[in-house]
Formats: C-alpha cells, sequence, structure tokens
C-alpha cells in the first residue's frame, strides 16, 4: 500500500488568524467527506496524531478494510471516530467496549497547522492596522493512487475486483460469448455502439477465447455490469445482464437496460 512513488492531491490554506483558518479547515474537510461519500466506500474520519507534520490536530479519512494497518474505535451511532493512537475514554460518548473496532486504510488527511511553519520561515502578512502576524495553515492531502488500493481492498470476493460503480473505469463489460456467431456479434457491438452513445463508458470483450476465460476475467476486473450475449439469447432478442455486487442476473430485451 505505500510506495516510493505515488500520486497525491494536496492543497494548503493561509489565513491571517486561527478563527478564520479553522473556518478553512472545515470547509475543507467537509469537502474531503463529500468526496469519499461520492466515491461510494465505507470509510470513517478519524481524530488522529498529527505525526512527523506536527500541528494542532489533524483528522483522517479512513477506508475500511480487514488488511489495514491502522486500528479505529468509533460508535456507531455517532460522529465519534478515533485512531487508537488518540483514543481517550474521558472524550468517549460510549465505554470502550460499546465502541466498533475495525482496521482502516488511510488515503487522506486534513492537519491544521497554525503558525508551526510560518512562524519559523518569517512568513508574516500585515494587517490593516499595521502589525505584522505569521499566516495561519492548513494542509490536506488525498493518496489519488493508494485510495484505488484501498478500494480494491474493501471491494472484492473470490473473483476478483467488485468496483464501486462511482470508481469504475468502466460501467459495463460487454461479453461476447460467441465471436463467430453473426447475430451475437451483430447484438453486441450495437449494444456497444448504444452504450457509448448514451453517455455510459463500456469495455467490449470480443476476443477469440472461451466462454469461461471471458467470465472469469469479467469478474475479475470487476465492472458494475455485465451484458452477456450468446447464441440461445441472441437468437430471442436478449441479453443477460449480470450485476456485479450482487450476482443477480436479468435476461432484458435488446433494447432494455437494467438501470
Amino acid at each position: 500500500m505505500r510506495g516510493r512513488e505515488f500520486l497525491m492531491k494536496d492543497a494548503y490554506s493561509f489565513d491571517t488568524n486561527k478563527e478564520k483558518s479553522l473556518e478553512a479547515y472545515q470547509r475543507m474537510y467537509d469537502a474531503y467527506c463529500r468526496i469519499f461519500d461520492r466515491l461510494g466506500l465505507q470509510w470513517r474520519a478519524v481524530v488522529a496524531d498529527t505525526g512527523a507534520i506536527g500541528g494542532n490536530y489533524s483528522h483522517e479519512f479512513q477506508v475500511l478494510a480487514d488488511t489495514g494497518e491502522d486500528t479505529l474505535l468509533f460508535d456507531p451511532d455517532s460522529d465519534y471516530a478515533v485512531n487508537i493512537e488518540k483514543y481517550d475514554p474521558a472524550t468517549a460518548p460510549k465505554p470502550r467496549e460499546q465502541l466498533v473496532e475495525k482496521k482502516g486504510i488511510e488515503v487522506g488527511h486534513c492537519f491544521h497547522l497554525g503558525d508551526l511553519y510560518s512562524a519559523k520561515m518569517n512568513a508574516n502578512v500585515t494587517l490593516d492596522d499595521g502589525k505584522s502576524v505569521p499566516v495561519t495553515m492548513g494542509c490536506y492531502g488525498i493518496g489519488v493512487s493508494r485510495l484505488v488500493a484501498a478500494a480494491i481492498e474493501q471491494c472484492h470476493d473470490v473473483g476478483g475486483i467488485i468496483w464501486p460503480e462511482p470508481m469504475a473505469p468502466y460501467k459495463v463489460a460487454v461479453i461476447n460469448i460467441r465471436h463467430a456467431d453473426a447475430l451475437c456479434t451483430d447484438m453486441a457491438t450495437k449494444l456497444y455502439l448504444h452504450l457509448q452513445s448514451s453517455g455510459v463508458e463500456a469495455l467490449y470483450d470480443d476476443r477469440d477465447v472461451s466462454a469461461g476465460q471471458k467470465f472469469a476475467e469479467a469478474d475479475l476486473i470487476g465492472l458494475p455490469w455485465q451484458a452477456i450475449i450468446g447464441p440461445k439469447n441472441a437468437a430471442d432478442g436478449k441479453i443477460e445482464w449480470k450485476n456485479r455486487k450482487t450476482g443477480d442476473v436479468q435476461l432484458l430485451a435488446a433494447d432494455q437496460l437494467p438501470w
């Protein structure tokens, strides 16, 4: 999960006093919450140790996964959540035994730095009254490439990845079971072009390999939907749609979509 090189989204805030800086921190915190909600993952924002970066306080954004390296405690009935390193019974809303303990993978972090760095570097601004003060800082980051790996750690089964739809590289895997069958190929191609023209990203598997290999690799890739076109159903003008997450299968007319 940790590598020498990774893609990171970084941001910084600079304000003239602590009050404004905390407002900027809250806006970024709220924005991060909306981002992780939209990604469709199970996650928690937890009070965390500021570590080597320092500062007054911080929040980690943790994707819940059994393979996580951090241990989290949180109240299922409130917003209380904390990295176990910062757990304090006096501030917890419930006894330890009533809190949920989960493993998490850190994918984002907000730090309120105050003037920890600006004071040392003489990074000052002059106020309207002529007074010179160090800027009050915050820093914020999301590990974009780490987030992808964390999503896979959370969302998978024995067959492979189960992408949350907002994160999926494509929405639909169009699977032509019988490449040599003209009707299958015509129906699969038409579906693929229709999805593309409708703004639905699709991956078209028209390889001349066995159906079993196509099914296994479609599950491994883990796109949210599989549109399966075979000779028997194609002769009836039907397409089999499989939901990768639930495994539910629907047999629909060629001009119907399952959503």
